[in-house]
């Protein structure tokens, strides 16, 4: 793997994009929760995935929202081409699919780094961690502005709990619980 930015460089990186604060709030909660993920799915089993691709992605999926919801855009896509072009391609491919998984992603059978991106970003509301029920009624009551919207979003909803079944069926400690196993990335900061 290439180099890939430090948890520092990652908040710096979004004060240099200028992202909000409630952005960074929101992103770092969902570094908070994919960290975890991916820490309790290793201490359970040697899953072949890469701790800083999860935690980078994360950190960073939100880094062209604010920009995208001024200029009309899809942040998703905005944030490839950013990232994609600081060199950082495997992040790149990971937030550009936060929200809308690619098809050959959407086979749960190995999780991989894009799934606890996409699922840790569809279990935080804002900066608090809620049940992917009521993220999606959030999301739904936001952006559920037509039909087809609102038909996206209950198709990722209940592929989302699909992707939840699959996690949490290796974990020894339920969704509901997740918050009681929460790391703080910002204390990778210190180290």
């Amino acid at each position: 793997m290439k180099y890939l930015p430090t948890v520092q460089e990652c908040f710096e990186l979004l004060e240099k994009n200028q992202v909000p604060k409630h952005i960074i709030a929101h992103s770092t909660m969902v570094a908070n929760v994919g960290y975890s993920i991916f820490m309790a799915l290793k201490k359970i089993k040697d899953l072949d995935l890469k701790k800083d691709l999860v935690l980078v992605s994360c950190l960073l999926h939100d880094i062209k929202k604010m920009e995208c919801i001024e200029l009309d855009c899809d942040h998703a896509i905005e944030a490839f081409k950013y990232l994609k072009g600081l060199g950082l391609s495997e992040v790149a491919h990971i937030v550009r699919q936060h929200y809308r998984l690619d098809p050959e992603n959407r086979d749960f059978s190995v999780i991989k780094e894009v799934h606890i991106c996409y699922y840790a970003d569809n279990r935080v509301k804002h900066a608090d961690v809620v049940s992917v029920d009521e993220r999606f009624r959030d999301l739904i009551e936001r952006y559920g502005t037509d039909e087809k919207t609102i038909s996206f979003l209950k198709k990722r909803l209940l592929e989302t709990r699909e992707l939840e079944r699959k996690i949490f069926s290796q974990l020894d400690f339920s969704p509901g619980a997740l918050i009681e196993h929460l790391w703080d990335v910002r204390r990778l900061c210190e180290s």
